[in-house]
């Protein structure tokens, strides 16, 4: 008889215990889930960063022709690889969001492979062909989609994320209750792992902190080139409109004065004045 009570008491602590284990085990998989997506989330914003930034420094070098702008484009060519793997290797067991990133990672190729035309035009002294490139306006289209693919997994994430905190508070609620009638020793192991996880998301914090405030920073100097812009091509317009003025003056109060060469020359001038104001 007491051999019977001392085996179902036995049975009943060991499930027990395994009960609390399943409980800890499945907390310590929730937090990795949420700290997998905060890392996903950090490397997408990291991605859209670097593809920025080496787009501005290519229209910048493009109108200024100033070497010192293509230090964003160089660091984005260094890193965007090492971007790229990162981004594989947490995607490597989500397939719906691996195909999404793989799509992406094409745009920003092919969005780079633009820019260095453009780039590769300007080192020739081709701004026309280089200024063309940048009008046409693919490489604007193919940078709304990468922008709009990075919103899109973003988003992706933050709804996971939200369901992990969700999940991962319900097992907390679970695993404290069993674990505060039953073992002392698995509450101050729980409190331990929970210091270390809550530890590691103020790092994220801090983190994703940063990269906002590199954005914002990003997005001050993307104004100041837009208006820099602005005030060259005004500056110019008053010049050329001063020389047409004066070969219309040429041309309709002189023209009998000039011969069929200065008449050429006079055309060429125009039409290269025109060409410049358009």
């Amino acid at each position: 008889s007491y051999s019977f009570i001392y085996d179902v008491n036995s049975r009943n602590n060991c499930r027990s215990r395994n009960e609390k284990l399943t409980k800890i085990f499945k907390i310590h998989k929730n937090w990795d889930l949420v700290n997998h997506t905060h890392e996903v989330m950090i490397n997408l914003e990291e991605l859209g960063s670097l593809m920025k930034d080496g787009e501005t420094a290519v229209r910048g070098f493009a109108i200024t022709n100033n070497k010192s702008f293509l230090v964003p484009y160089f660091f984005c060519l260094e890193n965007i690889n090492g971007s790229f793997k990162k981004l594989e290797d947490l995607y490597k067991d989500k397939p719906v969001q691996k195909e999404k990133f793989l799509i992406t990672k094409g745009l920003c190729l092919e969005r780079l492979a633009v820019l260095k035309t453009v780039l590769d035009y300007t080192y020739k002294k081709d701004k026309t062909k280089a200024e063309n490139i940048i009008r046409e306006g693919n490489g604007q289209i193919l940078m709304d989609r990468i922008r709009f693919n990075i919103r899109e997994m973003k988003v992706d994430e933050k709804y996971l994320l939200l369901d992990q905190k969700k999940e991962t508070k319900v097992s907390q609620v679970l695993t404290y209750v069993i674990i505060g009638i039953g073992n002392l020793i698995a509450i101050i192991i729980a409190l331990v792992a929970m210091i270390n996880i809550n530890s590691e998301l103020l790092q994220r914090h801090e983190a994703e902190k940063k990269l906002k405030e590199k954005q914002a920073t990003l997005e001050e100097v993307n104004k100041e080139l837009e208006s820099f812009s602005y005030t060259i091509s005004h500056d110019l317009r008053s010049p050329l409109r001063a020389i047409d003025g004066f070969c219309r003056i040429l041309e309709e109060d002189h023209q009998s004065k000039l011969d069929d060469e200065g008449k050429r020359v006079l055309k060429v001038i125009k039409s290269n004045a025109f060409k410049m104001g358009k």
